[in-house]
């Protein structure tokens, strides 16, 4: 077992870390867990959080951001320990580049569930998920905790993790994320054939998104709203995707409000996974489409969309224009 270190040491590199860039992080947190796994404090503090306090004051930081660095990195290190009792390798914690905010959110989005937590830190690792698919993401689980009567989030630092979501709440995030860091690969297959060569390839999804229909005093929240220019013809172009995502039967059938988004959106989605494909089928409308999301986590066409008149499509502009300022 090493000697330990004087808490000194520790607190002069820790303010050097502190004061540094922020993409340093991952040592700073390091250092925390070492003074707090090894009580470093002890001379000189009644407790950690005392410690953590003082330090704060002589960095001239809030503490908020001590705990949180100290919390996601131990969030990392937890992923490090799953992934090498199954044989994996992982980047090590001292090398690792993850945004602590980005731990914070995969720790928000996953509760106590490992696989979701391990599944979204590793495409982060792998720049397949950026900060804003993760708020996407987090927004979904939010409004789905909600739902269900749950904590939206952590009140305090020292909470528990969230609680474990329903495997259709997981299934249904999933399928939020999938829309906002997929990309337009899934639009393939719209492309036309007259395409111009100079429109620009952008791609932006919105979770929650408000419409007003007029059917409610109370604004309808479609699930996910794509804004897109890749199956344009035209650069003056943009076209608008309403998406709903329904993983139960019950989910499907249950809902009487999606008809109301067409007049929103150029196309109208319902997204599921794979098993309910079939459902949707015999419930979608003509017009509608089916997205299915598949056993391997991507999207793919299941049934083409019409496009659709959209009466109050200017609408859905003037909100993509005020989400985007």
């Amino acid at each position: 077992m090493e000697p330990k270190r004087e808490i000194k040491t520790i607190e002069a590199k820790l303010m050097d870390l502190i004061s540094a860039s922020r993409s340093r992080w991952m040592q700073e947190s390091i250092l925390l867990q070492e003074v707090q796994d090894q009580r470093l404090y002890e001379p000189t503090h009644k407790s950690f959080s005392q410690w953590v306090k003082a330090l704060a004051e002589k960095a001239s930081v809030h503490e908020s951001i001590i705990w949180e660095h100290l919390k996601a990195g131990r969030f990392y290190a937890q992923y490090e320990a799953r992934a090498r009792a199954k044989g994996m390798e992982v980047v090590p914690a001292k090398e690792a580049s993850i945004p602590s905010e980005s731990l914070t959110l995969i720790e928000k989005i996953a509760g106590s569930n490992p696989d979701v937590a391990d599944d979204l830190i590793s495409k982060v690792a792998e720049q397949k998920l950026t900060r804003k698919d993760l708020q996407a993401g987090y927004k979904a689980t939010k409004a789905l905790r909600e739902k269900n009567g749950q904590r939206a989030a952590a009140t305090s630092r020292h909470d528990d993790p969230l609680e474990k979501l329903s495997d259709d709440s997981v299934t249904a995030v999933q399928l939020v994320m999938a829309l906002s860091s997929g990309g337009n690969a899934w639009l393939s297959s719209l492309v036309p054939a007259d395409r111009s060569k100079h429109i620009r390839n952008k791609y932006a999804a919105f979770s929650e998104f408000s419409v007003r229909p007029g059917t409610s005093t109370h604004a309808r929240r479609i699930d996910v709203v794509v804004a897109e220019t890749a199956t344009c013809s035209a650069v003056d172009e943009i076209h608008i995707h309403g998406i709903e995502n329904k993983i139960s039967k019950a989910d499907l059938k249950g809902d009487d409000k999606v008809g109301e988004y067409a007049a929103f959106v150029d196309f109208l989605w319902i997204c599921v996974p794979t098993e309910l494909v079939k459902d949707a089928r015999s419930i979608v409308l003509p017009e509608w489409g089916i997205l299915e999301y598949t056993e391997s986590c991507t999207l793919k066409i299941a049934k083409h969309p019409s496009k659709l008149t959209a009466p109050m499509r200017e609408e859905t502009l003037v909100e993509l224009a005020l989400r985007t300022l």
